[in-house]
């Protein structure tokens, strides 16, 4: 979610929106400027790993909390590695394309 705030802290912030979700089976009510569908998946997921770190265990609440957002920390950190793996790959890959062009072009330009 791109900014969710405390609208009494922050009322300079125009487009916000108020979503009601529950997280963790609390009430929770959250201003965000991005769409409500967004907000409400979002919610869902952060519930989703609740549930799956908490599972039928009444643990402390915010001892699962925790859990749940070292869960999805780990989730985020690993895809953000794999990115940029990829964009070293594609830098890698036109770095080839490039001397494989200068190669072509220097081989195309010699008298026969």
């Amino acid at each position: 979610m791109k900014d969710a705030v405390n609208p009494e802290s922050h009322p300079e912030k125009i487009g916000m929106r108020s979503v009601r979700v529950s997280i963790g089976g609390e009430p929770v009510s959250l201003r965000s400027d991005q769409p409500e569908a967004v907000v409400e998946g979002l919610a869902d997921y952060l519930d989703q790993k609740i549930r799956e770190v908490g599972g039928a265990l009444h643990q402390d609440k915010f001892k699962v909390l925790a859990l749940a957002a070292m869960s999805v920390t780990g989730e985020l950190m690993e895809l953000k590695t794999k990115l940029e793996e990829n964009a070293q790959a594609k830098q890698d890959m036109l770095a080839q394309a490039q001397s494989l062009t200068e190669t072509l072009d220097r081989a195309l330009a010699r008298p026969r």
